[in-house]
């Protein structure tokens, strides 16, 4: 089964609200893919963080969502 991927990245005073909504609407389009059986329109959604490490920033999976029945 194909899939794409979206990832979106949290970062310091971004809007969090915008972040949320834009995981809802993959989120609720990937079930909707799912539910009429278009493998294609299937979307995974992850959030992602910066955080400190010795090395410098690094970028951390915060939440991670794939559809389910697929």
């Amino acid at each position: 089964m194909s899939a794409g991927e979206v990832g979106l990245l949290e970062y310091d005073d971004c809007q969090v609200s915008a972040i949320r909504g834009l995981r809802r609407i993959f989120r609720v389009a990937g079930q909707r893919a799912v539910e009429s059986a278009d493998p294609a329109s299937v979307t995974r959604v992850s959030t992602w963080a910066m955080s400190a490490a010795d090395d410098g920033p690094v970028m951390v999976c915060a939440s991670g969502w794939t559809p389910r029945g697929w």
